[in-house]
C-alpha cells in the first residue's frame, strides 16, 4: 500500500478525503443525531446533505444551494467528542503497532489532536468585548473608548449589556459588544447569494430600566484578528455603521429557540464567498444609535445569546445562505466567456449580443476558426488548443499533465469544438493513449496506458465482487481510410489490415473518412491506432475493491484513477469448454478461461464511490470517447466544413 500524505484529523483536508463517508453518516438518522442536526436544531431537517465541512453543511433547495455555516468547526468537535475514545485508540494503533511492523497497517490518524478546542478557533472566533469599571463615565468616555477592559471568547454567552453607575447621575459603568465570524469559504464561485440568515439562539434577559425600549441588531465588524478578540476591538470603528436587517426589540425576543436576522442587500455583501465573513451584534436603539439611556440608579440592561462554546450544536450562531453555483467562468473583460453573456468578436474587442441566444463558438486566439499542424507530436498539438480555450478565458489548464507521445502528425483543424479537438488529438495519438479532465485541479492530463500495473489488486484480500465478461461485438481488423486529396486530385485512399486477427475471427472492417487527413503518415497512426485497440476480443471486468480504511485486508482506493491499469491475482479454476456458436452473456465461456485474467493488464474506465468500496470498470479496449452516432456527424461536418476560409466573416 502507498503511504498516504499525512492528514490533520478532522481538518478541511481531513473532511474533504473522507467527504463520501462521512456524507453516508450525516444523512443516517444516528449520523444527525451526533452532528446535533436533527428536527428544528438545523435548518436542513429532512433534506438530504451534499457537502459537509468542519463547521458547515449544504443541501440542494430547488434549483439552488443552501449551506448552514456554524462560527467553529462544530462538526470536527462533534465527530471528536461523539467517538473521542474510538479516536484515540485508532491514533495509539497508528503510533506504537502499524507504523512500527508495517505501514500497510496504518489507518490515517498519526496526526489526531484534540481538534477542535475551546475558546478561539483556529480559524474564526465569536465573544464579547466590554467596557466594565467601577468609575462614573460620561456615556460618550465609555461609547467612544478606543480600547476595552476585556475580551472573552470562552463564555457558553455572548452578551450585550450597558450598567448605569449606582449613584451618580448620567454617568454609567459598563457597554458590551459581540463578534462572531463564520468561514464562508466553502461557497466557492457563487453565481449570486440570492438571501441569507444570521441567527442567535436566546438564553436570558436583564433589564431595570424604567420604560426604555430596547433592541438588537447585527452589524458587519472587522476585529484585529480572525481567531481571537483583543481590547482594541472594543473601539467603536472596529463595527460597521450600516443595519444589515430589521431589529428585534426585546419584547419580541426569542429566548426558547433561534432569532433570525435576515439579511438585506447590505447584509448579503458582507459574506465572502471565498473567505472569512464578519459580523456584530449590537444593541440598535442606545449603542448603535449612539444615544444615551436614560439613566437610573444602578439599572442593568444585560442580554445574553448562545455561544459557539455552548455543548453541541444546537444552539450557537448560525448563518444560512442559498445562493446558485456559477455556471460561466469569470474573467476579465475582453473575452467571449463572460458573465453568461453572448458575445460577438468585431475584429478588435469583443461585445455583447442582445435579444439571441447563448452559444460558444471555436476560435483561435487571432479569431481564427482554422489551424494546420504540420509534423506535429499530438500533445503539442493539445497544448496549442488548451492554451487557445485559455486564452478565451477557458478553466482548464495543464501543468507537467500533459505527455508527450513521440509521433509526428499532420492535421487541418476546421471550425471544431474544443472537445472534437482533444478527441481528435487521441486518435492521431499512439494506440493506448488516454487523456482526462481533473475536476479538482481542472488540469486536463494525456497519458499512455501503462505497460504494467499501477494496482495489484488480490482476489478474497481486496475484492469484493469480481465479475468478467468478453465482447467480440467490437472487433475491427480491416480499416479502409478515405482522406483528402493528396494535391493529385485525388483523395488518399488506404486499406490497413491484421492479418492475425482475420485468421482467428474473419473479416471485421470499418470505412473511416475525414478529408482534413492528406498525408499517409498521419492516416497510418490513425488506422494503426484502431487496429491495436480492436483487433483482439474485448474483456470487460467491473472489480469492486474494498477499502483498507474500513475493511479488514482492503486497498487504498483514494489511489485509484481512471486511467490506471490494474492486474488481478489470486485467481483459481477454469471455465470448461467453448459454445462459441450458442454463446450468451453472463452465461456461456467463449475460448476463455477465467484463470487467464491474471496474466492481463486492463485499464480503469470508470470508477463509482460506494461507502465502503470502490467499484472500478476496466476494459482491455477502452471505449471510444465519441460514439457511432457522433462518428456519423463527425464525417458529415468534415464534408460540410472542408472548404470552410480560415476565419469567419464579421457581419
Amino acid at each position: 500500500m502507498m503511504k498516504r500524505t499525512e492528514i490533520t484529523v478532522f481538518s478541511n483536508e481531513w473532511f474533504e478525503y473522507h467527504q463520501s463517508k462521512l456524507l453516508w453518516f450525516a444523512n443516517t438518522l444516528f449520523g444527525r443525531y451526533v452532528l446535533r442536526i436533527y428536527g428544528k436544531r438545523s435548518d436542513v431537517r429532512k433534506n438530504k446533505i451534499t457537502k459537509i465541512t468542519p463547521n458547515s453543511i449544504s443541501w440542494r433547495h430547488g434549483n439552488k444551494i443552501k449551506t448552514e455555516f456554524r462560527t467553529h468547526a462544530k462538526y470536527s468537535k462533534r465527530l471528536y467528542y461523539a467517538f473521542k475514545p474510538f479516536w484515540h485508540v485508532l491514533h495509539a494503533w497508528d503510533m506504537l503497532i502499524a507504523n512500527k511492523l508495517n505501514y500497510a497497517l496504518n489507518v490515517g490518524f498519526d496526526t489526531l489532536t484534540t481538534y477542535p478546542d475551546a475558546g478561539a478557533g483556529s480559524e474564526t472566533v465569536d465573544g464579547t468585548v466590554m467596557y466594565d469599571t467601577a468609575s462614573a463615565l460620561t456615556w460618550a468616555s465609555i461609547h467612544d473608548a478606543t480600547v476595552g477592559t476585556e475580551a472573552t471568547t470562552t463564555p457558553t454567552v455572548t452578551t450585550l449589556g450597558i450598567t448605569s453607575h449606582i449613584s451618580t447621575p448620567d454617568r454609567y459603568t459598563q457597554l458590551r459588544r459581540s463578534i462572531a465570524l463564520f468561514n464562508t469559504s466553502s461557497l466557492g464561485n457563487v453565481l449570486s447569494i440570492d438571501d441569507a440568515t444570521l441567527s442567535y439562539y436566546g438564553y436570558v434577559l436583564v433589564d431595570t430600566y424604567s420604560a426604555l425600549t430596547f433592541a438588537a441588531n447585527v452589524y458587519s465588524s472587522n476585529p484585529a484578528s480572525n481567531s481571537n478578540l483583543v481590547v482594541e476591538d472594543y473601539n467603536k470603528d472596529v463595527f460597521g455603521t450600516t443595519p444589515f436587517s430589521d431589529e428585534i426589540e426585546m419584547s419580541s425576543f426569542n429566548f426558547d429557540g433561534y432569532n433570525d436576522y435576515v439579511l438585506n442587500s447590505s447584509g448579503i455583501s458582507n459574506i465572502n464567498a471565498n473567505g472569512i465573513s464578519k459580523f456584530s451584534f449590537r444593541e440598535s436603539n442606545y449603542d448603535f444609535a449612539d444615544v444615551a439611556p436614560t439613566w437610573g440608579a444602578g439599572a442593568v440592561f444585560f442580554l445574553a445569546v448562545m455561544s459557539s462554546d455552548r455543548t453541541g450544536t444546537a444552539f450557537d450562531p448560525k448563518l444560512v445562505v442559498t445562493y446558485q453555483l456559477a455556471i460561466t467562468t469569470a474573467v476579465s473583460s475582453g473575452n467571449p466567456y463572460t458573465d453568461g453573456k453572448c458575445m460577438v468578436n468585431t475584429g478588435s474587442s469583443w461585445s455583447e449580443l442582445t435579444d439571441t441566444d447563448m452559444y460558444f463558438a471555436t476560435y483561435t486566439s487571432d479569431n481564427a476558426t482554422t489551424i494546420v499542424y504540420n509534423s506535429t507530436d499530438p500533445s503539442s498539438i493539445l497544448t496549442s488548443v488548451i492554451d487557445n480555450y485559455n486564452t478565451l478565458g477557458g478553466p482548464v489548464t495543464y501543468s507537467g499533465t500533459i505527455d508527450t507521445t513521440s509521433t509526428l502528425v499532420s492535421y487541418t483543424f476546421n471550425t471544431q469544438t474544443i472537445l472534437q479537438c482533444i478527441n481528435k488529438i487521441i486518435e492521431l495519438s499512439p494506440s493506448g493513449w488516454y487523456w482526462y479532465v481533473d475536476n479538482a485541479t481542472n488540469m486536463v492530463h494525456l497519458h499512455e496506458k501503462s505497460a504494467t500495473a499501477d494496482h495489484t489488486l488480490t482476489l478474497s484480500k481486496d475484492i469484493k465482487l469480481l465479475d468478467v465478461q468478453k465482447s467480440t461485438e467490437n472487433i475491427i481488423n480491416t480499416v479502409y481510410f478515405i482522406g483528402g486529396d493528396t494535391g493529385s486530385g485525388d483523395n488518399l485512399f488506404l486499406k490497413f489490415l491484421n492479418s492475425d486477427s482475420i485468421a482467428k475471427y474473419g473479416v471485421r472492417s470499418t470505412v473511416y473518412s475525414d478529408k482534413r487527413v492528406t498525408l499517409s503518415a498521419t492516416a497510418t497512426t490513425i488506422a494503426t491506432s484502431i487496429l491495436e485497440s480492436k483487433s483482439t476480443p474485448e474483456i470487460r471486468l467491473v472489480v469492486e475493491i474494498a477499502d483498507s480504511n474500513i475493511s479488514t485486508g482492503g486497498y487504498d482506493i483514494e489511489s485509484v484513477k481512471v486511467g490506471d491499469v490494474v492486474n488481478i491475482r489470486n485467481v483459481k479454476g477454469s471455465t470448461g469448454s467453448s459454445l462459441w456458436d450458442v454463446a450468451q452473456w453472463d452465461i456461456d465461456y467463449w475460448d476463455y478461461n477465467l484463470t487467464q485474467i491474471s496474466t492481463m493488464y486492463l485499464q480503469i474506465v470508470r470508477t463509482e464511490y460506494k461507502v465502503d468500496s470502490l467499484v472500478a470498470y476496466c476494459s482491455t479496449t477502452p471505449p471510444d470517447i465519441s460514439k457511432r452516432i457522433e462518428d456519423i456527424n463527425r464525417n458529415l461536418e468534415t464534408l460540410q466544413t472542408l472548404d470552410n476560409p480560415t476565419a469567419p466573416t464579421i457581419n
